[in-house]
């Protein structure tokens, strides 16, 4: 007789229910190690940030362009912690890249502009 007894379909059975839950560990984990990386990456620059923008009253355009580049910093932390969240849970297409792009690109044309005025 060929075909698997009781105790063989028992073990198979385990061993691909073993298979799974070792891959969903993997993943979550992977998951997990992002969300903290991410995490860190954030307190660093909530750290790096944490004192107030400068203030105007300082001293002229000294002090606004100290006050520009903190504000560009700032954007540039937040979004780099959103961009690695999202690629921990769901990862990254193709779509998303292209509006990143495209929008920035749009931000910096409309910022030179500005500036060049």
């Amino acid at each position: 007789m060929n075909s698997p007894s009781a105790q063989e379909n028992i073990t198979a059975s385990v061993r691909r229910l073993a298979d799974d839950i070792r891959l969903e560990v993997k993943e979550n984990m992977r998951g997990l190690r992002a969300e903290l990386a991410a995490s860190a990456e954030s307190a660093r620059a909530q750290a790096r940030t944490s004192h107030k923008a400068p203030s105007r009253e300082a001293g002229g355009t000294a002090a606004v362009l100290k006050e520009a580049e903190f504000t560009l910093q700032r954007f540039r932390d937040d979004l780099r912690v959103e961009l690695r969240l999202s690629a921990a849970r769901s990862g990254l297409d193709d779509v998303s890249l292209a509006t990143l792009r495209t929008v920035l690109d749009q931000a910096a044309t409309a910022i030179k502009q500005t500036l060049r005025q």
